[in-house]
């Protein structure tokens, strides 16, 4: 009798555990992937993805490979608003993502037609994204592609390589696009071996036309093929006119800006690209509060895009 009862103890101890697990399971935290506390990503092509900023998007899901497809994120919409009549510029402040507190307080002072874009590596870049988007601000993201100096010159983590395969080139263009939340488009980093082969560029047009982007040739060599290869894709793309604080004086700055806006006069549209530098805040700013008076309409660079 007494092993009679230790074994109906046992069973009925057995019972109640199994009981406990089932009740208890739907208060067991659930970690999402990209979210504050989220567990360390492993490396995409021996990069490092920071934690906690942006979806991992080639994270793989439980039970799926590691090279399944990521989720097709959501694509924006590109303004149905007409654009106005007239000349237009618009310009793209790059290279954010490095300072949160600083660059804050950069993004309150653009005027808000100011396109906003952001280093994909940088470690507050997702954050800094999300703030300006709260705003109603246009966001990009960075492209970095392998430039003719390189290795002794590079873009930084993720450069999509000369010679390596379609199928890896595309993982690390998801990877960037994946680093902020619903980019409007991305712009060329460097690349100025990339951008002259044709083949090289398929995997970034497929990308372009599939997220609905915009891609923003920089231009950084007369040889691109960007806006051949994206235009027979069917992708949206733009080509960079001016290069704004190449040098970073006030006067060099003012010059540029004059000059942009002597383009769009002549051709109807301009595009200039800038760092976020804070003379270079300082003097587009003071520069945007004049254009209702020079008769040029300062708009979001992707409304550029038709």
């Amino acid at each position: 009798m007494k092993w009679l009862r230790l074994f109906l103890l046992l069973v009925l101890f057995t019972a109640l555990t199994a009981l406990f697990t089932i009740l208890l399971r739907p208060l067991v935290p659930v970690v999402v992937h990209g979210g504050a506390g989220a567990p360390t990503a492993p490396p995409v092509d021996g990069w490092k993805v920071t934690p906690g900023f942006g979806p991992s998007v080639l994270l793989p899901r439980h039970g799926q490979p590691a090279s399944a497809p990521a989720a097709t994120a959501a694509v924006p919409s590109p303004s149905a608003e007409k654009l106005p009549v007239g000349p237009k510029v618009a310009i793209i402040v790059t290279e954010l993502g490095l300072d949160p507190g600083r660059e804050r307080r950069m993004i309150d002072r653009l005027p808000p037609q100011i396109s906003l874009a952001f280093l994909p590596a940088a470690a507050a870049s997702h954050d800094l994204a999300a703030y300006a988007a709260l705003q109603g601000r246009e966001v990009w993201i960075g492209l970095p592609m392998q430039p003719r100096g390189w290795p002794r010159i590079s873009p930084g983590e993720g450069m999509l390589k000369l010679g390596d395969p379609p199928a890896r080139n595309a993982r690390r263009v998801e990877w960037a696009l994946g680093r902020i939340d619903n980019p409007m488009g991305a712009y060329v980093m460097m690349g100025s071996a990339f951008t002259t082969d044709a083949a090289a560029l398929a995997p970034v047009a497929q990308a372009v036309r599939r997220h609905g982007i915009v891609l923003l040739d920089t231009r950084s060599t007369p040889h691109s093929r960007v806006a051949a290869v994206v235009g027979a894709a069917g992708g949206r793309v733009l080509v960079n006119n001016l290069f704004i604080d190449h040098r970073t004086s006030a006067a060099a700055i003012d010059a540029n800006l004059a000059r942009l806006v002597a383009q769009a006069r002549r051709h109807g549209t301009a595009i200039g690209l800038a760092r976020a530098l804070p003379v270079t805040v300082e003097r587009v700013s003071a520069w945007a509060a004049t254009l209702d008076k020079a008769g040029v309409t300062l708009v979001p660079a992707a409304r550029l895009a038709r």
